[in-house]
């Protein structure tokens, strides 16, 4: 059985997913783009992905997080977190 990371393409996540890596095998890396990170995010988090060759599956829904907003008909807020649902 594989071991699961949320994979946000941050340093926490990559950290995680590098430990597990070395300490139980092989995890699959959860990635879901929110079209808003910047640009050295993804930089981050493919230079990550291929120096410690982890297995990063995407797994969006291919919108964009303002359109998930719009759609919502509301204003990003914390107490109402689409983006925790929608996107991760």
């Amino acid at each position: 059985m594989s071991e699961i990371v949320l994979y946000s393409m941050g340093i926490c996540s990559a950290y995680i997913a590098c430990r597990l890596k070395d300490e139980c095998g092989e995890p699959v890396c959860l990635w879901s783009d929110t079209k808003r990170e910047d640009e050295d995010t993804y930089r981050f988090g493919r230079e990550v992905a291929e120096r410690w060759g982890l297995n990063v599956v995407e797994a969006s829904h291919g919108g964009d997080l303002w359109e998930t907003f719009k759609a919502w008909n509301m204003i990003p807020a914390r107490q109402l977190s689409p983006c925790s649902r929608d996107f991760k």
